[in-house]
């Protein structure tokens, strides 16, 4: 039950307290699945409304680099490193590079995306939501639209 109303919250998000829930279960919840959902849900919703981020922004990110280097759940770490290079800026390159030395192959794929987008959005100039538009613009054009 808890998966899926935390796959929703994005659609409802209007709240600084919205996003301390989900840092919450991000650094608390003992299922990894949920965590994982967590930081999916932080990266909508920074997408969404980005406003909501403004005077929480550092605990975010720091919270997203503490579960992509430690989490025990490899879906979590995936996840969190994923929401790091949309809503991350240069601060947390140094933490995905580290981890693009990680011991699990799919772990060191996903910091290189990551790495990779937060680059092209710096050199680019590029706002996140931008990104986002443009990823799904070139999934439309594909026919590739795809919720995951």
């Amino acid at each position: 039950m808890i998966f899926e109303l935390l796959e929703k919250l994005a659609d409802f998000a209007d709240s600084v307290e919205d996003i301390e829930i989900l840092v919450n279960l991000l650094e608390n919840y003992p299922n990894g699945i949920i965590r994982h959902e967590a930081a999916a849900q932080l990266a909508e919703i920074w997408q969404k409304h980005p406003a909501l981020f403004k005077n929480v922004n550092q605990r975010v990110v720091a919270s997203l680099m503490k579960c992509a280097k430690n989490d025990t759940s490899r879906i979590a770490r995936h996840e969190a490193i994923e929401a790091l290079g949309y809503v991350g800026d240069k601060s947390v390159l140094k933490t995905l590079r580290e981890i693009r030395n990680d011991e699990d192959e799919d772990i060191q794929k996903t910091a290189e995306i990551a790495i990779d987008i937060i680059e092209f959005r710096a050199r680019d100039k590029m706002k996140s939501i931008d990104l986002w538009k443009s990823i799904l613009a070139i999934n439309k054009k594909h026919g590739s639209v795809s919720d995951a």
